[in-house]
């Protein structure tokens, strides 16, 4: 009767455990599994460069431009990947060509690319604005519309019209070292105060230069060149992505990703740690 009876207590005792435990074990489960897959999550940094340049900025835009002889060429550097836009806006009553092959993209005086490589190339309509330029121009009613392409050279720009051309010419990485260079502080960003790393360049960026050769006849006689230069300011890092216009002049933004091997192996030792965990509350709970 009393070896019935304290096999009856025992079982009692343990059933009365039981669920105590297990729910303990859950919760630990559940904290572990969320440190998992915080571990394996990819980390992102974005870095975004602000550009300077002598050039002037159009009111509207805020895109720098250079005018000469009834063109206006302007500059867009907000892409992702460092990409730049230009267009070349043809305000005169005469044809213009711009030759691809002699455009290029120069980085701290080595040309990168030219033009003729990918170029995504579209040719539009635009009123004229005779208020542009001190230039009259001799007529304002000449105009072209819808998309013209380019030949295998040269892109011939009616008046009244304007080419766009965009690419990504330059290849830039997330920099570690400029990271750790960095001092925190605050920026105005859609209005909002954020937390920024930002590093002063200096004259320690780079030089890029946009260089056009245009012509007013299709044989390219007589080429004018139009030269944009721009140098990098600063740096800034930040843990979220932006897109709207802040004292970042130029979104162009490159990213920083923990390394999928690291967090496979960071994840690993997790789930290692979890197991002997587990395996001494059991080891534990059998000695108990």
């Amino acid at each position: 009767m009393l070896r019935s009876g304290s096999l009856k207590v025992q079982s009692l005792i343990y059933r009365g455990c039981l669920p105590a435990k297990s729910q303990a074990m859950k919760r630990l489960h559940l904290i572990f599994l969320f440190l998992f897959a915080l571990l394996i999550s990819s980390c992102t940094k974005h870095q975004y460069v602000s550009l300077k340049s002598d050039l002037p900025k159009e009111e509207t835009t805020k895109k720098y431009f250079i005018d000469k002889d009834s063109v206006r060429v302007t500059f867009s550097l907000e892409g992702n990947g460092f990409s730049v836009g230009t267009s070349v806006h043809n305000f005169s009553s005469r044809d213009l060509f711009v030759d691809l092959e002699s455009s290029t993209f120069v980085r701290n005086g080595r040309v990168v690319t030219n033009f003729m490589e990918d170029s995504l190339i579209s040719i539009n309509s635009i009123e004229r604005d005779r208020g542009i330029f001190d230039d009259q121009i001799e007529s304002s009613t000449t105009k072209s519309r819808g998309r013209i392409e380019k030949s295998e050279s040269v892109v011939f720009i009616p008046p009244g019209t304007y080419a766009s051309f965009t690419r990504s010419p330059f290849t830039v990485e997330y920099s570690k070292d400029l990271k750790r260079k960095s001092t925190n502080g605050e920026l105005s960003i859609d209005g909002r105060q954020r937390l920024v790393r930002t590093f002063d360049l200096a004259d320690q960026g780079d030089e890029f230069k946009v260089m056009i050769r245009m012509a007013r006849s299709a044989d390219l006689e007589k080429m004018q060149t139009y030269v944009a230069a721009f140098r990098e300011d600063k740096i800034y890092t930040l843990d979220n992505r932006i897109k709207t216009d802040s004292e970042i002049q130029a979104r162009n933004y490159y990213t920083s990703r923990t390394p999928v091997i690291t967090r496979v192996v960071l994840g690993t030792g997790v789930l290692v740690s979890l197991a002997m965990f587990y395996a001494f509350l059991e080891t534990a709970g059998d000695s108990e």
